[in-house]
């Protein structure tokens, strides 16, 4: 009896694993629409300095920019800034920078227009504190 009841739980075990398994459907076409990435520069390297102060849940921090322009005249980057507020922005000769930080965007100036291939950096240094706004659901990636 024992012998029949162990030969039945290997045949049912046997056949729940020969069902092909269904694949997740996915449809694509209900994703959000994203905008297109503006294409008219190259982020050659970022340096990201980050300082935490656990205590009031804040942090603020520093990241420099290297980049390359992939077309000629190029006055302005705009990247993304969703969950910080910038306080401001210098080259790399500690010059300011004309800035706009709107929409989860960051709009830069830069002190010259650049032409194809040339590179510039630039520092961005922001801050995140309990007066910040931020919705992690609002990020998209």
């Amino acid at each position: 009896m024992a012998r029949l009841t162990r030969l039945t739980l290997i045949i049912l075990a046997l056949q729940l694993f020969s069902i092909p398994l269904e694949g997740q459907e996915i449809d694509v076409y209900s994703w959000p629409q994203r905008e297109e990435r503006s294409r008219n520069y190259d982020v050659l390297h970022y340096r990201i300095e980050l300082s935490f102060d656990e205590s009031v849940r804040s942090f603020s921090g520093e990241t420099t920019i290297l980049l390359a322009s992939l077309e000629d005249g190029l006055t302005t980057c705009i990247l993304d800034a969703e969950t910080f507020v910038v306080e401001k922005v210098i080259d790399d000769t500690s010059h300011r920078l004309e800035f706009e930080q709107a929409a989860g965007r960051l709009s830069v100036e830069l002190a010259e227009p650049l032409d194809y291939g040339e590179t510039t950096s630039f520092a961005i240094a922001y801050l995140m504190n309990s007066r910040t706004s931020f919705t992690p659901t609002s990020l998209t990636l």
